[in-house]
């Protein structure tokens, strides 16, 4: 469970946000289930009762310092946010929905089809997450990397911004693509498409990606190397507007409670004392299902399975992407 500050009331949280309807639910749920939630998309049912409310923005978002877990997919941001809630007071929200709707109708908002502008839907969303902690128990957001789509928006220099940003070595993430199968090789697709529609540039390079082989896992492989390099742009670009710290998947795995420490000192959260046995409770469950055990033996077995099917094509993607430089 997260340590989270339990009253046992309810409370409103905004789970879904239509911006072009101008409509957004509300469900009825608690910081413990909220805490204990490991995503907050709909894949698991977090809530009670159900509001819809029509989008109003009359009154002015509240603000504050923003707290985020920004991350490229698949580097062990679960992880670190399971970490945290377990050894601060902090209510960690793991990729709330609200957040990816958003992403998701960001071209439509830019074009000017929503009931206003990015920058204030992003203000409302977050002020209406943040109100689910409380003054002891401050909210860390972890979105999904979907969000990613409109991380220009989120860390712009008006909103006050602390942000870990966590990645992993490029070849480890291509591999990472792969080992989830089908579904997550095209969900990656659908998020570099969504991403370089953000930039002329990024979306001439997918244009090359997907041109440079006629072989579709070929292709998945250049578009798995590419998505991570934009990725990457966009955390280096980000963390030039706002408080920023990078973190690496390998650090997160090695040294679980040192890297919980470093990642709480940056959010400016308070730590409990906790015994450093619960870090390795916690790599000792699947980050994603915590009823599941995590075996480290079975993962570099599998990584090795991955490398021998499909290691020369990671090769050619990575080389790719090393000459042409197409971001």
């Amino acid at each position: 469970m997260a340590n989270v500050t339990p009253d046992g009331s309810t409370l409103q949280f905004l789970h879904r946000l239509d911006a072009v309807q101008g409509d957004q639910l509300f469900v009825e749920t608690t910081r413990d289930d909220l805490g204990r939630a490991t995503f907050l998309d709909g894949r698991e049912r977090f809530w009670g009762g159900e509001t819809v409310r029509q989008l109003t923005l009359g009154e002015r978002a509240e603000t504050g310092t923003r707290r985020f877990i920004f991350h490229v997919g698949f580097c062990g941001s679960t992880l670190l946010a399971r970490l945290l809630g377990r050894s601060t007071m902090s209510l960690v929200l793991k990729e709330p929905q609200a957040l990816t709707d958003l992403a998701s109708q960001r071209a439509a908002i830019v074009a000017g089809q929503a009931v206003t502008g990015m920058d204030a839907l992003l203000d409302h969303a977050l002020s209406c997450l943040s109100r689910a902690g409380t003054d002891d128990a401050p909210v860390v957001i972890k979105p999904s990397n979907w969000a990613n789509i409109a991380l220009r928006e989120i860390c712009t220099p008006g909103r006050e911004v602390r942000g870990v940003f966590v990645s992993m070595e490029r070849r480890a993430f291509v591999a990472a693509v792969f080992r989830g199968g089908r579904d997550r090789i095209a969900f990656c697709a659908r998020l570099c498409a969504q991403i370089s529609a953000t930039d002329a540039r990024w979306q001439r390079a997918l244009g090359k990606a997907l041109a440079a082989s006629g072989d579709p896992l070929d292709q998945s492989a250049h578009i798995a190397a590419l998505l991570h390099a934009m990725q990457e742009r966009l955390f280096t670009e980000a963390m030039g507007r706002v408080e920023g710290m990078r973190m690496d998947f390998a650090d997160i795995v090695a040294r679980p409670a040192d890297t919980a420490d470093r990642a709480a000192a940056h959010l400016g959260l308070d730590r409990l004392p906790a015994p450093a046995a619960e870090a390795d409770d916690l790599l000792r469950q699947h980050a994603k299902d915590s009823s599941r055990a995590f075996s480290a033996a079975e993962r570099l077995s599998a990584d090795a399975e991955i490398e021998r099917l499909h290691g020369m094509r990671f090769d050619a993607a990575l080389d790719w992407l090393d000459t042409h430089q197409p971001i």
